[in-house]
């Protein structure tokens, strides 16, 4: 991905998690979000159908991060587990 895209996506991003905290989704809209982000509707729109849009594509990505950091290492074996030995004295 090129990297002035990369910067585009984050400042969205960034003005959006912002305006969320400042106002709450419902009351913050897309030209509020390309404005605190300086950047042209035409390129949100080119990134996003709408502020829903944006939304779902941010945690989609989240939840793909968190799944990511939560596999375990390749060739990783677990073992069982033995309460006995785990128990509080």
């Amino acid at each position: 991905m090129d990297l002035r895209v990369k910067r585009t996506l984050k400042l969205i991003q960034d003005a959006m998690i912002e305006l969320m905290d400042e106002r709450g989704f419902e009351r913050t809209t897309v030209r509020d979000i390309t404005e605190r982000a300086m950047i042209n509707r035409a390129t949100f729109y080119l990134h996003f159908e709408d502020k829903y849009d944006l939304l779902r594509k941010m945690t989609d990505g989240m939840l793909t991060e968190l799944k990511r950091a939560m596999e375990l290492p390749p060739g990783f074996q677990p073992h069982e587990l033995n309460m006995d030995e785990h128990s509080p004295p």
